[in-house]
C-alpha cells in the first residue's frame, strides 16, 4: 500500500463520461474502486435521462449545447434545414457528425454568447459538493481533485455552424464564455474548501483533427487552445485530453492506419510549447486506441513516445475491451520501457470516455485499469 501512496506511483485516468445511473453514482464508484489511484475524478458526465436520451444527455457535449440552443436560444440562433433525416443510436445521439443540425447566429454581434450558459458551471455546482462529501467520507487525500472536462470555443463553434467562417467569427466569444464558467467554479471551490480543488481537462477533438488532417489550419488549432488557456485564471490547474473525435464509438481519425504515433507526439509537444511559461501542465492524455478498434501490440508503433517532453505526466489511452489482458500488459510494458526516463510513470486510460459503452463493458474496463496500475 505504501507504493500506492507514493506521488510517483502509476495512476489511472478516466477521460470523463461513464454509462452509470447518475453523477453521484459515478463519483461513488470512482472513489471506492480507485481511491488515490486516480489523481483527478470526473462525475461521469451523465445528465438528465429521458425517453430519447436513455443514458443521459451529457454524454455528448455537442448534443447538450444543441439542446440548450433549441430550448432557450432560438431568438439568437436559427437552424438550417436538415439535408437528411438524422439517424440516432440506442442512446439517442446521432451516429455521424453529418446528422447534427447546422446553426447560424441571427446577429453579427457575438456578445450574446457571453450570456449563454453552456452547462459546465451548472453541473459543477451540482457535482462538486458531492465529490467533496464522498472524498471526506472515504478519507481521500487532498491531492486528488475533481475533474471538469471542457471543449474549446473552436470545437463548439465548428460543431454548431459547420462553417470555417462562422467558426472564426464566434470561437473567441465561446472561449470567453467557457473561461467565465471555469473561473466561477474557482470561486465556488475556494468558498467550499478554501482552495482550487479541481482540474480542468481541455478536450481537443477539433484541434487534433485540424492538426492531423489539415496542416494549413495547424496555427489556428494551436491559437484556439492558447487563447482559451489565456482566459482561464492562472491558479486553475489545466490538463489536456487529445481526442480522435469519437462519435458513436467510431473514431474520426484512423490512427491504426499510421505507421506509429508520431502525429500524437508532435501535437503533444506543440501543446507543451505553446503553454504559458509561468504555468505547468497537470497532465496530457494520449489516445492510443480508436473507437471500436483495439490498439496495436507492436512496440515500433509506440517508439515515438520516447520523444515526448519527459517532465509531463502522461496518461496512455490504450485500454480497450477487445484487447486481451496479456496484450494490455504487453502494451504497458512497451510504453513503460520507452518512457522509462520520464519524471512520472505513464498513467493508464482508455482512448476516450466510456459513456458510449455498456455498463457491463465499462465495469470490465475499470477492472483492467486498476489491475494494470497495481502490476
Amino acid at each position: 500500500m505504501s507504493m500506492i501512496n507514493s506521488t510517483h506511483c502509476r495512476c489511472c485516468h478516466l477521460v470523463g463520461s461513464l454509462p452509470l445511473e447518475s453523477e453521484s453514482v459515478a463519483l461513488k464508484t470512482c472513489i471506492e474502486k480507485f481511491g488515490i489511484l486516480l489523481k483527478t475524478i470526473p462525475d461521469g458526465e451523465i445528465g438528465e435521462k429521458s425517453e430519447r436520451f436513455t443514458g443521459g444527455d451529457r454524454q455528448s457535449w455537442v448534443q447538450i449545447i444543441i439542446k440548450r440552443i433549441l430550448d432557450h436560444f432560438t431568438d439568437k440562433w436559427y437552424s438550417l434545414p436538415m439535408k437528411e433525416t438524422p439517424v440516432l443510436n440506442e442512446k439517442g445521439f446521432p451516429v455521424d457528425f453529418k446528422y447534427l443540425p447546422e446553426f447560424r447566429p441571427k446577429s453579427w454581434s457575438t456578445g450574446f454568447i457571453l450570456d449563454m450558459p453552456l452547462t459546465y458551471l451548472e453541473y459543477f455546482e451540482k457535482s462538486f459538493p458531492t465529490f467533496k462529501k464522498l472524498a471526506s467520507e472515504n478519507n481521500l487525500k487532498s491531492n486528488v481533485k475533481f475533474q471538469v472536462g471542457i471543449p474549446t470555443g473552436l470545437a463548439i463553434s465548428l460543431s454548431l455552424t459547420k462553417s470555417l467562417f462562422w467558426s472564426w467569427w464566434t470561437y473567441k466569444s465561446f472561449n470567453d464564455r467557457i473561461a467565465y464558467e471555469v473561473n466561477e467554479m474557482k470561486k465556488i471551490s475556494i468558498k467550499e474548501s478554501g482552495t482550487v480543488d479541481f482540474v480542468v481537462q481541455i478536450e481537443l477533438p477539433i484541434e487534433f483533427t485540424m492538426y492531423y488532417q489539415f496542416p494549413l489550419f495547424r496555427m489556428w488549432a494551436m491559437e484556439s487552445i492558447s487563447h482559451l488557456v489565456s482566459k482561464i485564471d492562472k491558479d486553475i490547474p489545466i490538463g489536456f485530453h487529445i481526442c480522435l473525435g469519437d462519435i458513436n464509438n467510431k473514431a474520426s481519425i484512423n490512427l491504426s492506419k499510421d505507421e506509429n504515433v508520431q502525429s500524437i507526439v508532435n501535437f503533444s509537444n506543440n501543446l507543451v510549447y505553446i503553454f504559458p511559461y509561468d504555468r505547468s501542465i497537470e497532465f496530457i492524455h494520449l489516445p492510443l486506441a480508436e473507437g471500436d478498434i483495439e490498439p496495436s501490440v507492436d512496440r515500433k508503433f509506440y517508439e515515438p513516445l520516447g520523444d515526448l517532453n519527459n517532465q509531463i505526466q502522461y496518461h496512455a489511452g490504450f485500454i480497450h475491451e477487445k484487447s486481451s489482458k496479456e496484450n494490455q500488459s504487453l502494451i504497458l510494458k512497451h510504453i513503460s520501457d520507452i518512457c522509462k526516463s520520464f519524471k512520472y510513470p505513464i498513467g493508464v486510460a482508455t482512448s476516450c470516455g466510456l459513456g458510449r459503452r455498456s455498463e457491463e463493458v465499462c465495469c470490465s474496463i475499470l477492472e483492467d485499469m486498476k489491475r494494470l496500475c497495481l502490476e
